[in-house]
């Protein structure tokens, strides 16, 4: 894969390899629409990642720019579910969106949220300090703002998972490390990308 890009390994069950992008290496709007919107008699909202700009681009021009023909073979289908943050709710979640296969896409609040991805929710197995992503210096050309903590010039980076009071408002990952109560208008153009996909190199 593309050298200039750091991947970690953030999966620890299972054979497959899930890959994140160690930094925030670009920006990009999540959407362009602030409003809901009606596709083939279908009321879609702002935070719907089926429909996002975010993943157009991320299974178009960045794939065809950061993998070879050779590279793109190994990249698995991942079946991804497109729900609200439900650490402030409980219950049904209210918001489920369908369900989307993609080669590679952006994390969500549930998934940040796991262990077996390395993380966790503040305070449970994990530290801030593991959250941080520092921006690559493309990604600060291209608007995303560092910010000097612990030395670390961590910054924000977007999340596939609406709020679950606000189909209008995305999540995040905050440079401080928090996700929680993190929220962005989609057509905010200096949020920060980090790329998620997966792969079995033992095929």
């Amino acid at each position: 894969m593309n050298r200039r890009i750091r991947w970690l390994d953030v999966n620890k069950t299972g054979k497959d390899s899930i890959l994140l992008t160690e930094n925030v290496i670009d920006t990009h709007i999540y959407s362009q629409y602030t409003e809901e919107r009606v596709i083939d008699g279908v009321t879609v909202y702002p935070s719907n990642y089926e429909h996002s700009d975010i993943r157009a681009w991320l299974n178009g021009p960045f794939v065809d720019i950061c993998f070879t023909p050779e590279e793109k073979a190994l990249l698995l289908d991942t079946e991804l579910k497109n729900e609200a943050n439900l650490y402030e709710g409980s219950g049904n979640n209210p918001v489920k969106d369908n369900k989307t296969t993609d080669k590679v896409y952006i994390l969500s609040f549930q998934e940040v949220s796991d262990s077996k991805y390395g993380y966790g929710l503040s305070g449970a197995g994990t530290t801030l300090f593991d959250r941080y992503a520092p921006a690559t210096d493309y990604a600060r050309a291209n608007g995303s703002i560092k910010h000097a903590i612990d030395n670390n010039n961590s910054s924000n980076w977007m999340l596939r998972t609406c709020h679950i009071y606000s189909r209008l408002h995305i999540c995040f990952g905050g440079y401080d490390g928090f996700f929680e109560g993190k929220l962005f208008y989609p057509d905010a153009p200096n949020m920060g990308v980090r790329v998620a996909c997966k792969i079995n190199f033992n095929d």
